[in-house]
């Protein structure tokens, strides 16, 4: 039994090394979600992980916990104990890395991480602590590999489901204002959640403002960013919220006495990312996907609008994507609403070339422009 291996079960009795700073941390605490978290977050910023994979310790948890550097293993194992000390069940989740294959049976030499799961009923919380931007069920992509196998104290075992069920989403709102001189202006705000939140934060958490306006400003031409912020960035328990204005140049396209834009501006896409005619691996979106834009154009004095995209809805097999666009004139202001909905995070080889087509019928209709033409 794995229980019985000293530099796997023997690292999750023991507690003398941490107790002191756990119960300093958790103190006249009675909520077990807020003391799992600040456990959790005590581990994150305790400890750095050495890049060093494996679902058993090297130096052991009580060595590492005091050079504060560790594998995978001491990390995870450190975890678990900590929340039980707390009465909190916490069992470890033996895992095959992606790039290490797909574990059939349930066998040990198919893993090479561990992660820790903590049950509540029916439900199960996964965490990964060797990582500062994860949080609870939001996992590095490196262990996203299928299933895993939970190893109970009481000697049970089960795989269980490593991807994501949960939507990340990404809501973005834009106002826009043609000015007389036909540049845009306006604001964008962004919320960002789960793995969308999680990407954001790997990118940006560490970057200067200054980095991050020089970044978008340099992938669209005539685009300058002013008053950029971001909330929660660290706050790992709220979405990631942005927002900025900006000033957009040349986007605008003026033929006699008519107006011609893409109403989705700088968030337009041009290019279909899936070009080969088949596939033989399957395209991983890592989890289910929620992006939605919801835009506003105040339709400039002197002008009116005389074409709108048409409205639309393109369904990916039957129920397993969708993307829906809906433009009206509310008064002297276009609404833009656009949403794209991926209920499943893996797309089979199978199902390429149809999910290619429903891409590209997805990138054609974003690419559709308003026409505005003078009174």
């Amino acid at each position: 039994m794995i229980y019985n291996d000293s530099d796997f079960g023997n690292q999750l009795n023991k507690k003398s090394y941490y107790s002191k700073a756990i119960d300093a941390l958790i103190e006249n605490e009675t909520d077990q979600s807020i003391i799992a978290s600040k456990i959790y977050n005590f581990v994150k910023q305790k400890m750095t992980w050495n890049d060093y994979l494996g679902y058993t310790t090297n130096q052991g948890v009580s060595k590492a916990y005091k050079e504060g550097t560790g594998n995978v293993a001491e990390i995870n194992l450190m975890l678990i104990p900590m929340l039980r000390y707390a009465k909190i069940n916490a069992n470890p989740v033996l895992v095959s890395t992606k790039s290490n294959g797909i574990p059939l049976l349930p066998t040990r030499t198919g893993f090479n991480y561990v992660v820790c799961a903590i049950e509540t009923g029916n439900s199960l919380t996964l965490l990964d602590a060797t990582e500062q931007n994860t949080t609870f069920n939001i996992l590095p992509y490196r262990t996203l590999n299928w299933l895993g196998r939970i190893i109970r104290e009481n000697g049970t075992s089960e795989f269980i489901e490593l991807v994501p069920k949960t939507k990340s989403k990404d809501a973005v709102s834009l106002n826009a204002i043609i000015n007389s001189d036909l540049t845009i202006e306006g604001k964008v705000r962004s919320v960002k959640n789960n793995y969308q939140a999680y990407n954001y934060r790997n990118k940006h958490i560490n970057q200067s403002t200054e980095s991050i306006i020089k970044n978008l400003e340099d992938g669209e031409d005539g685009f300058t960013v002013e008053n950029y912020s971001n909330k929660n960035v660290k706050d790992f328990s709220k979405p990631v919220s942005i927002s900025y204005d900006y000033t957009l140049e040349d986007s605008i396209e003026e033929i006699g006495d008519k107006l011609y834009l893409n109403p989705l501006l700088f968030f337009k896409t041009e290019e279909n990312p899936f070009k080969a005619d088949f596939r033989q691996y399957p395209i991983d979106f890592v989890c289910p996907l929620n992006d939605k834009y919801i835009v506003n154009i105040k339709i400039p004095e002197g002008y009116k609008i005389e074409n709108l995209p048409s409205n639309s809805k393109v369904v990916f097999n039957e129920n397993e994507g969708e993307f829906s666009y809906m433009a009206k004139e509310n008064q002297n202001t276009i609404q833009l609403i656009v949403n794209f909905n991926l209920n499943i995070s893996l797309i089979p080889s199978s199902s390429y070339v149809k999910f290619k087509e429903f891409y590209q019928l997805m990138i054609d209709k974003k690419s559709e422009k308003i026409v505005l033409v003078k009174l």
